[in-house]
């Protein structure tokens, strides 16, 4: 990743911090929300999401997928239809660990964390959308995330970081 795609997404985790702990919304990227973003609550990232990206979380959910021949297009629509999460169903139903989607998740953010940066778009908007709804357990923190990038370009750097920054845990 070049300079100045490091230098978007350290911006843009800047601003999901900054972002109001009582304020949940999408922080957009490029010229209208379609184009990808953040979706943000609670100061945590709930997912990041770029174009063209959707086949690869269902990629990373088929690698953890206790029946790797599990239809998730079928729980998908069954999920859609009923108003449900599916990574929350997937783990009810026993198809996937939490730790296997929590890792899927982070993954597929980090991916397209990565794609939405590489692009030359700027970071347009951010749309509140008030409420709650995502699982604390599926969210994340922007340094967390901003680790799991690094770790996609170093990955025995990883745990190091991760060591360091705990020693400076804090709100």
């Amino acid at each position: 990743m070049e300079a100045q795609a490091w230098s978007r997404l350290i911006d843009a985790l800047v601003r999901v911090e900054d972002i109001a702990p009582s304020d949940s919304g999408l922080l957009s990227f490029g010229s209208a929300p379609r184009n990808g973003g953040i979706l943000v609550e609670k100061g945590r990232i709930c997912w990041a999401a770029a174009p063209g990206m959707q086949q690869r979380l269902r990629d990373l959910l088929q690698e953890f997928a206790v029946d790797r021949g599990v239809d998730l297009d079928r729980i998908y629509e069954r999920c859609r239809a009923e108003g449900r999460l599916l990574g929350q169903t997937l783990v009810e139903e026993g198809w996937i660990t939490a730790s296997e989607l929590e890792t899927a998740l982070r993954r597929h953010s980090a991916e397209s964390l990565i794609a939405l940066c590489s692009d030359e778009e700027e970071l347009t908007s951010w749309i509140s959308r008030g409420g709650n709804g995502y699982s604390p357990r599926f969210t994340f923190r922007p340094v967390d995330v901003l680790l799991d990038v690094v770790s996609l370009y170093v990955p025995d750097l990883q745990d190091t970081a991760r060591r360091e920054l705990a020693r400076f845990n804090g709100p």
